[in-house]
């Protein structure tokens, strides 16, 4: 039977929460199934939050501070989410790379004193971004053999009303074409 399972922020809010839903999932691995994750619980309105001070006051100083303690809140959450040291490891340097990457945009956005809102949909997109991996890796941590992949990679494509966009036609099949493939040997975990 092919399943498609979503966990919002408060199932996956720390890392005892995120192997309780990996061990869910894992009672379905005979089954193709497909995990959509959100953000960890207050991630997302913490994001949306940053991105406009920042983009009103310009202080780097409190991008740095935000996105330390998005590292500190994603490492511990791994922590307890995977105890395999190796794959533990792989998903933090997965989550401190994605950090990066969030620490260069909202810095740009106090230079450039400027959020537009594709620039916001983007910046939200990292809440997703960081659980995902974390909750694949207490997959693999469980013995099951998973994947996680950005709306995007999963063939998700929307228009170009930022804030509320919806998917362009085709994305089904899109879909069908990226994830399907995995479902026989893997469970796809996909930020949404």
């Amino acid at each position: 039977m092919r399943i498609a399972m979503k966990f919002g922020g408060t199932s996956v809010a720390d890392g005892e929460r995120i192997r309780h839903v990996a061990s869910l999932v894992k009672g379905y691995e005979n089954d193709e199934v497909v995990v959509t994750v959100s953000a960890l619980s207050g991630v997302t309105d913490g994001l949306i939050d940053i991105a406009q001070r920042v983009s009103k006051n310009g202080k780097v100083s409190e991008v740095r501070e935000f996105v330390s303690d998005l590292l500190k809140r994603h490492h511990e959450t791994a922590n307890d989410a995977i105890k395999d040291e190796r794959i533990r490891e792989e998903v933090i340097e997965e989550v401190d790379s994605l950090l990066e990457d969030l620490e260069r945009i909202l810095t740009g956005i106090c230079y450039i004193g400027e959020l537009t809102d594709r620039s916001l949909d983007y910046i939200v997109s990292f809440g997703e971004r960081l659980s995902a991996p974390i909750l694949s890796g207490a997959l693999r941590d469980l013995g099951s053999d998973s994947i996680w992949m950005t709306g995007g990679e999963a063939g998700i494509i929307t228009d170009d009303n930022f804030g509320s966009a919806r998917p362009l036609p085709g994305v089904y099949e899109r879909i069908r074409e990226r994830v399907l493939p995995h479902l026989k040997e893997r469970i796809p975990v996909v930020t949404g």
